[in-house]
């Protein structure tokens, strides 16, 4: 599972996302992921109507910008998690 790191709704966003430099399909990614929330790199290519490949791209450029990220096992889950500190 995807998700973004951004709860809101994306109508004042897109001066951000240019300034970020994504490209239209990541743009796009990301935008599914904060209206739909997580899902799966093959949901978002399904909903979005593009190649899982490019999908998978997209996801890898929001992870780099920390916008997502993925678990260990390979599918992209939801916001970045902050680290938390043992207390011994």
């Amino acid at each position: 599972m995807v998700h973004s790191s951004d709860d809101s709704d994306g109508s004042e966003g897109s001066d951000v996302l240019d300034i970020l430099g994504l490209d239209d399909s990541t743009e796009r990614v990301y935008r599914e992921l904060v209206q739909s929330g997580p899902s799966s790199v093959e949901t978002l290519a399904l909903r979005l109507g593009l190649p899982r490949e490019s999908v998978a791209g997209a996801v890898e450029v929001l992870e780099a910008k920390s916008l997502a990220n993925r678990n260990p096992v390979g599918v992209a889950t939801g916001r970045r998690e902050p680290e938390r500190r043992l207390r011994s």
